[in-house]
């Protein structure tokens, strides 16, 4: 009798617990309300920025259809301590397509020295409601180097609505320095390359790492210095190896994100400086050329290749042949130039480690030395020019009259610019 009751109450117990658990199922597949508290958000655009960078903060809100909001609000908003993120601007955002804010003059509030704004209130004639729509985007520089701490508090109020509460938040954005600038890595001698670079912006220091690779995280290269200088001669170096230096900002306790690099061989044991160019073309003190390149030979008794620098007579770079060979042709393009002009130039050859400035070549440009008078026809003007100079002679261009340029005007002048009568340029 009672093994039978003990086997009824173990069935009763059974089906408790499959009607318990078909409850927690049916609870658990069952949808879930969509009311529930109203809240802002707050989302920085980044947390590392470098000095001189724009960052954003958006505020932006999850509205349950279940209590919608006819006004938002946030105040205390700040970054602290001030000087490192400083407001700029602010544009409204998508949560309320009308409505205005509350005395527009509170906008005076935002300080840009203590970095804060306060008492931005937005109100709407109607309720509404939406998922992660946005309530304003304010701008902000950093301007400081250093930790700076955002702390918000916000929330809304409802016609008839729940009250969505007030939301807090608080989050970190770093401020970095700046990369020096201008940096640059120089051979001086077998032993020895200088660096020079300028200070960026929040640095008070500067942080150099060598390396035999061309690129490395900061603390995988030998420190190579760290100061407040802008300039450090590297010594100690083996002659004739290329060397990779990586520099970064510091300032505010804070390394720069990125960084500036160079390299540089240092000289070899014996080099010799590359020998003077020749072979300038056009030839030197020619006339009535019309040339499209300048074109030289270079060559190094050591046989290293060579960067080639063109420049015209007032020290203006015209262009440059880099890896130019030894024994071959450096040549550059230079476009167009004024007829009957003089041209002076010169090149400049350098081995990496030696340069060489060669002599001042010249030419005349002119495409049609025909035209005595310059007036771009070829016709009578030209011949009556001509012959009244007719059977003068002097030194080689000594005369524009002296059409084929050798010392005498006489029949072949005329017969060169007859050939040419009636051409307009």
């Amino acid at each position: 009798m009672e093994k039978a009751i003990e086997a009824k109450n173990m069935k009763k117990i059974r089906t408790i617990i499959l009607l318990l658990m078909l409850v927690l199922s049916l609870i658990l597949v069952c949808p879930v309300s969509a009311q529930g508290p109203n809240y802002l958000g707050f989302t920085p655009s980044s947390q590392h920025v470098t000095i001189g960078d724009t960052l954003y903060t958006v505020v932006w809100a999850d509205i349950s259809a279940g209590s919608p909001i006819d006004t938002a609000a946030f105040d205390n908003f700040s970054f602290t301590p001030a000087g490192i993120i400083n407001y700029t601007t602010v544009v409204q955002g998508d949560l309320f397509s009308g409505g205005f804010f509350i005395d527009p003059g509170s906008w005076g509030t935002i300080s840009n020295e203590s970095g804060y704004a306060t008492s931005l209130v937005w109100t709407s004639p109607t309720n509404v409601s939406d998922v992660n729509r946005t309530f304003v985007n304010i701008s902000w520089l950093a301007a400081g180097c250093g930790v700076a701490t955002i702390n918000v508090s916000a929330g809304g109020t409802a016609l008839g609505g729940i009250d969505p509460g007030t939301t807090f938040y608080e989050g970190e954005v770093t401020v970095h320095p700046g990369a020096p600038g201008g940096f640059a890595a120089t051979p001086y001698n077998t032993t020895q390359i200088n660096l020079t670079w300028t200070m960026g912006a929040g640095m008070s220091q500067v942080y150099i790492e060598r390396n035999s690779t061309s690129s490395w995280d900061r603390g995988e290269g030998t420190p190579v210095y760290s100061g407040g200088g802008i300039n450090y001669e590297d010594d100690g170096l083996n002659d004739g190896e290329r060397y990779y230096y990586q520099a970064w900002g510091y300032g505010g306790l804070l390394y720069s994100f990125e960084y500036m690099a160079d390299d540089a061989i240092t000289f070899p044991e014996s080099n010799v400086q590359p020998d003077l160019p020749f072979n300038p073309d056009p030839e030197n003190r020619s006339k009535w050329v019309e040339p499209v390149y300048l074109n030289c030979t270079v060559t190094d008794q050591d046989g290293d290749s060579m960067s080639v620098y063109f420049y015209w007579g007032n020290d203006t770079l015209i262009g440059s042949d880099l890896l130019v060979t030894n024994n071959t042709v450096a040549s550059i393009s230079i476009g167009s130039l004024n007829r009957y002009e003089n041209y002076s130039w010169y090149v400049i050859v350098n081995d990496t480690w030696l340069e060489t400035q060669g002599q001042d070549w010249w030419f005349v440009y002119e495409a049609y030395p025909w035209d005595i008078n310059r007036d771009s026809t070829v016709n009578y003007l030209d011949i009556s020019s001509l012959i009244s100079h007719y059977g003068e002679s002097g030194a080689p261009d000594w005369i524009r009259d002296d059409v084929n340029d050798d010392g005498t005007i006489n029949y072949l002048d005329i017969s060169l610019l007859i050939s040419h009568y009636g051409e307009s340029y």
